[in-house]
Parts: C-alpha cells; structure tokens; sequence
C-alpha cells in the first residue's frame, strides 16, 4: 500500500509545490519591485538635497566674497590711520575666510 501511494503524494506534493512556488515568486517580484522603487526615490531625493545643498553654499560663498571685497573698497573711504588698521582687519577676516573651503 506503501508503494501505491508514493506516486500519488510525489504528484501533490509537486503541484502543490509547483503552486506555491508561483505564488511565492510573485509575491517576491512585488515586494522586490516594491522596494527598488522604494530605494530609487530614496537615492534621489538625496542627490536632489545635495545639489539644492551644494548651490546654495556656493551662493552664500559667493555672496560672502562680495561682502569682503564691497568692505575692502569701502576702507578706502576711511581717513588714513584707520584705513590701514580696517584693511588688515579685512584681509585676516578675507584669510580665515579662506581656510574653511
């Protein structure tokens, strides 16, 4: 009885095997599309922070340079002990400005 049974429970257990199986793989193609789709919005809204990140560094650097330079020709204007004293004040300011790019 043994022997006639086998290839009944080798046949179920293949087709419930077989439908489980398909089940499983498509289950498994959703979450994994899921989840790339997932990832790739992630991936890209950080390189959209950093390029939004990067521009305006690079505006305020630039908005900072000018401040220094607009202050430089301004100490001309300042009658002469001072002028000297302000525009060293200007490049020390202009240097450790420069040390933190």
């Amino acid at each position: 009885m043994r022997k006639a049974l086998r290839p009944i429970s080798a046949m179920s257990f293949a087709s419930v095997r077989m439908f489980s199986g398909r089940v499983n793989v498509t289950n498994f193609n959703t979450v994994q599309a899921a989840t790339f789709t997932l990832l790739a919005l992630i991936i890209g809204f950080t390189f959209s922070m950093a390029v939004s990140r990067y521009d305006q560094r690079k505006t305020l650097e630039e908005a900072e340079a000018n401040a220094i330079g607009t202050e430089y020709l301004r100490a001309d204007l300042l009658p002469g002990g001072h002028r000297c004293a302000h525009a060293r004040i200007i490049e020390e300011i202009s240097r450790s400005a420069h040390c933190f790019l």
